[in-house]
């Protein structure tokens, strides 16, 4: 597994965070004309909410035995 693969959950995860916080940070800066660090604190947030489901999401689906 390469250090820098999509494979590897922590390059992910980190990817996954830095967009989220980015796209929220701005959002609120250029759509509403608002402060900076409330929203990309969120997006941060949210950021990692979704990696850590969707990690959890991926090892159950790698680890399920199907039919």
């Amino acid at each position: 597994m390469d250090v820098f693969s999509l494979e590897n959950p922590w390059v992910y995860s980190t990817i996954i965070v830095v967009l989220w916080a980015g796209i929220w940070g701005v959002l609120s800066v250029f759509v509403f004309d608002g402060a900076l660090v409330a929203p990309v604190i969120t997006g941060a947030a949210g950021g990692l909410a979704f990696a850590l489901v969707f990690q959890y999401l991926r090892r159950n689906e790698e680890n399920a035995t199907g039919p």
